[in-house]
């Protein structure tokens, strides 16, 4: 499955507001569910991951990025938008 990303503000803005947020330790989870639609097309899968400088260095900060974007990869969540 692939899993798009992120990029637009409004996008960012939808998730702080409607978005479902949950937690578990350090890691926080916003979901969007997809909007409905046609039902012959899947709606994407879209990720945004945010790690702020005190996770470390810029090297540690995208190591982490590249792990979670492989679990996300093997979870195969359901549609919609993630932070």
């Amino acid at each position: 499955m692939a899993i798009g990303r992120v990029g637009t503000r409004a996008a960012f803005s939808a998730l702080s507001q409607r978005g479902v947020r949950s937690r578990a330790g350090v890691v926080r989870l916003t979901w969007l569910p997809a909007e409905p639609g046609d039902e012959s097309t899947t709606p994407p899968v879209r990720v945004a991951y945010a790690i702020g400088r005190p996770v470390g260095t810029a090297v540690v900060r995208n190591r982490l990025r590249r792990r979670l974007r492989a679990a996300m990869a093997e979870l195969a969540p359901e549609s919609g938008t993630y932070l």
